[in-house]
């Protein structure tokens, strides 16, 4: 029995998840076991079904399609607040200097620093990326801030 056929006789998809392919093994368990009654060849067919659509699928069943990767110079694009963006940056730059002032706990000045310069980050990527970059592209830029 292929896939195809196995997913017919349950009643799902070729694609469905397995929750579902139980749930609808379940269902047509109640009807066709031979305990209740049911036809055993039938039941037969129908766990081989089951069994045969909760296997991973071989990998030459599934079709990848890759797209060609945007390039770096498509995606960049010239920030709005250009002024405004590295003034925050040299901000959350020189709060790291406040881990050197005595009268403030170290760990204070740090959480500080980090949060300004991942809310700064976060901030220079959505200004420096256009809305084609995928996240390649952002996850490399937010390492680069």
């Amino acid at each position: 029995m292929k896939r195809d056929e196995a997913a017919l006789l349950l009643g799902v998809s070729p694609d469905a998840d397995p929750e579902t392919i139980r749930q609808a093994w379940r269902m047509w368990a109640r009807i066709a076991h031979p305990d209740v009654d049911g036809d055993s060849a039938h039941f037969v067919q129908l766990d081989n079904a089951r069994r045969i659509l909760l296997k991973p699928r071989p990998a030459s069943d599934l079709v990848v399609v890759q797209t060609p990767r945007t390039s770096w110079s498509q995606v960049v694009q010239s920030p709005t607040h250009p002024i405004a963006l590295s003034i925050t940056g040299i901000v959350a730059i020189l709060l790291a200097a406040l881990a050197g002032v005595p009268q403030l706990p170290f760990a204070v000045a740090v959480a500080a620093c980090a949060m300004a310069a991942a809310a700064w980050a976060g901030w220079a990527t959505r200004e420096v990326l256009s809305k084609q970059s995928d996240h390649g592209h952002r996850i490399a830029a937010l390492a680069l801030c």
